[in-house]
């Protein structure tokens, strides 16, 4: 059963003014694994005791093509994963996989899937991508290949390093 002591707990350590975000896998792949059916009751229990965000992914995160989305999945692949949590709960979802154009998120926020978009392999290609759609320059985006070359450098213990952008990992501040 879940309680509201965890809440509790997180609050006191993090402080009013911080949402208490969870990143779930709902669908990891596995056979006998998680099912979005578990997921969604899981969403909905936690959203009553202690959780203001949703965070919807996919996959065991152990570098599966469910969990780091290669060139073949469709973009947005996981946005109808959300879709189907945000139907069950009150609090906000974010959606997440192979996002690169404006687009795509604008199509999964209008479609109801999501609330917010999380952005993480785009962002690596070209940390200015937020900037440039903004500004209307989305064509001078670097846009990520998902060859998950970043990925794999990662998981080799290696530093992160991105095909489309030479410069990543040696930014000063």
């Amino acid at each position: 059963m879940i309680t509201p002591r965890p809440r509790r707990a997180m609050r006191r350590a993090a402080g009013e003014g911080f949402l208490l975000l969870y990143r779930h896998s709902a669908l990891d792949g596995e056979p006998g694994g998680t099912t979005v059916e578990e997921s969604l009751r899981l969403a909905k229990a936690l959203q009553v005791h202690w959780l203001d965000v949703f965070d919807v992914s996919a996959g065991r995160g152990e570098g599966d093509n469910l969990s780091i989305p290669d060139a073949s999945a469709p973009e947005g692949t996981h946005a109808d994963l959300a879709g189907r949590i945000k139907t069950a709960v009150s609090i906000p979802v974010i959606a997440v996989g192979r996002v690169q154009r404006r687009a795509v998120a604008e199509r999964i926020l209008g479609e109801g899937k999501a609330d917010l978009i999380a952005l993480g392999r785009q962002l690596l290609a070209d940390p200015f991508w937020p900037r440039k759609v903004e500004e209307g320059k989305e064509e001078e985006a670097v846009l990520c290949t998902y060859c998950n070359f970043c990925s794999r450098e990662m998981r080799a213990g290696r530093p992160i390093a991105c095909p489309q952008n030479p410069h990543l990992g040696k930014e000063r501040g």
